[in-house]
């Protein structure tokens, strides 16, 4: 029998943490009645079931800029062409601004939403491990700057090469995996979270990747380019 295991975002109500993942891999939103079935091997059974395909809505469009997804990127200057470049969709039906995540060979492994309706749970939701994901912003240089969001990322990937951790935790298998691609970190990370930042340097430390914080008072997307770039050479 089946065991809970953790609570996640629902991918079709928007709710933060009502959805129930089970050991089995099933799923079942306790908000809107979503569910997913089994994706693992059942010994139960002697099934192994399909692993569950990441799809985005079937109504999303990359005519994002005449959508409220469009004008909250305007707000941090993100431009046409990075709206292009990062694949960026709208989902009228859900309200919700896509950010698709691929891996190296163009395979759709997970996705960030914003939500945009008045009554959602929650702003983010996501699926696919996306916690896990190594996924760089800008061109490849070193050190790397960690970041919360996919939005500061895009905007430190003009300048540098940035990831975004979506959210304020970097686990210590991730830092070692940036430790074999990098010889150091950055971590900048939202005003409010100091304690975190030091957290992940201390880690990175203590497993030989050279690491230091960044500490502004606003968010790294809420700055220009050029104040960006004085923050990371002075």
């Amino acid at each position: 029998m089946a065991t809970f295991e953790q609570h996640e975002p629902c991918p079709k109500c928007g709710s933060k943490d009502n959805l129930g993942r089970y050991s089995d891999g099933s799923a079942y939103c306790f908000g809107c009645g979503y569910t997913e079935k089994s994706s693992r091997y059942s010994p139960a059974t002697n099934r192994v079931f399909e692993e569950r395909a990441i799809r985005v809505p079937q109504d999303a469009t990359p005519q994002v800029a005449s959508t409220p997804g469009g004008a909250w990127l305007a707000q941090y200057g993100i431009t046409a062409l990075e709206i292009q470049r990062y694949q960026m969709l709208w989902s009228p039906s859900r309200q919700q601004l896509i950010f698709p995540l691929y891996n190296k060979n163009g395979e759709l492994v997970a996705y960030q939403g914003r939500n945009f309706k008045p009554d959602s749970k929650g702003k983010y939701f996501s699926q696919g491990k996306i916690h896990d994901l190594l996924y760089f912003c800008g061109k490849k240089s070193s050190p790397i700057i960690l970041v919360e969001d996919l939005l500061s990322a895009i905007k430190i990937g003009r300048i540098g090469v940035a990831m975004p951790l979506f959210g304020s935790e970097a686990s210590t298998p991730l830092l070692m995996r940036l430790k074999d691609i990098t010889e150091g970190i950055l971590v900048w990370l939202d005003s409010d979270k100091w304690i975190n930042a030091h957290d992940i340097v201390k880690r990175a430390q203590s497993i030989g990747l050279k690491a230091m914080c960044v500490f502004t008072t606003l968010d790294p997307k809420e700055y220009s380019d050029e104040k960006i770039k004085y923050f990371l050479t002075n």
